[in-house]
């Protein structure tokens, strides 16, 4: 019944069942493609890697302090192959706890919602009228989507979230680069001390890759830290997912009309036995 499900999902809306998979709770690989180059980003000059350590930390902090419950807006684009497709779509969470995309269709319904939480994925196909509910791993990923990596990577990874790097890390030309206690490679402007690339080993070997692209410092507000306006996910070659994000929103406590994580709509749930509980 699953794998039915799954085929009747990719054929009503192909390629949209990995789409929204890939936005979760936080990640990715590659390392610099030359000295003082990151993806194509090459450094400004030397730099003072206390400094430029420093101003990351600072900023690192700043994210960590933001409210727990957050919205963005703004549209997602997928490649596979010789496929492109875009979508509007909407992103809410609670930081911690909940995550869910909601993509639009071209008449601004809602045609599927993605819902990750610590313990469980749900994801619902309004023209299927059926929810399918895995385990929140590496496995259950795969399993819904085709691409096997730990879904807890996503919402950090987005958010430009880090953590501290310790002191190994090293300046070269504009560039800093460091390993994060969780194994994940991070490289960042040595002037803003803004992320530039992120990398981690998923299942398989396959590498988890991000890149970004931040606003103006100009746009600034408030003190509070700039947020992504673009984000560019790969695992591998096999695909490329790139987020166009705008209106960044954080909250206090809950808002009005915000989302409830529990409430899906009465479609049958199919709960088919896959995920093995560990999220590499």
């Amino acid at each position: 019944m699953f794998i039915d499900s799954l085929r009747r999902l990719r054929r009503v809306f192909p390629g949209a069942v990995l789409l929204l998979l890939l936005l979760g709770f936080a990640g990715c690989a590659n390392g610099p493609d030359q000295a003082g180059t990151v993806g194509g980003l090459t450094g400004r000059g030397g730099m003072e890697r206390g400094k430029v350590l420093q101003d990351f930390r600072r900023d690192q902090e700043k994210r960590g302090q933001l409210p727990i419950w957050w919205r963005v807006g703004g549209h997602v684009e997928m490649k596979l192959k010789d496929d492109a497709r875009r979508y509007r779509m909407e992103l809410v969470g609670k930081r911690g706890d909940f995550f869910r995309m909601i993509v639009f269709g071209p008449f601004k319904n809602v045609v599927m919602s993605l819902t990750l939480g610590e313990e469980w994925l749900q994801l619902v196909n309004s023209s299927d009228h059926a929810i399918l509910e895995v385990a929140a791993d590496s496995r259950g990923m795969e399993a819904l989507t085709g691409m096997a990596f730990n879904p807890a990577w996503m919402q950090p990874a987005l958010m430009g979230c880090v953590g501290d790097l310790g002191e190994g890390v090293s300046v070269d030309g504009g560039v800093l680069s460091g390993v994060s206690g969780a194994g994940e490679k991070v490289w960042m402007d040595a002037v803003s001390g803004l992320l530039q690339r992120r990398s981690r080993q998923g299942v398989d070997g396959k590498n988890f890759l991000v890149d970004y692209v931040w606003p103006e410092a100009s746009s600034r507000s408030g003190g509070q830290p700039l947020m992504p306006e673009q984000v560019d996910i790969r695992l591998d070659q096999d695909s490329k997912l790139t987020m166009y994000l705008k209106d960044w929103n954080f909250y206090s406590s809950r808002p009005d009309n915000f989302p409830d994580q529990e409430r899906l709509p009465a479609f049958p749930i199919l709960y088919p036995e896959i995920g093995d509980g560990i999220a590499p």
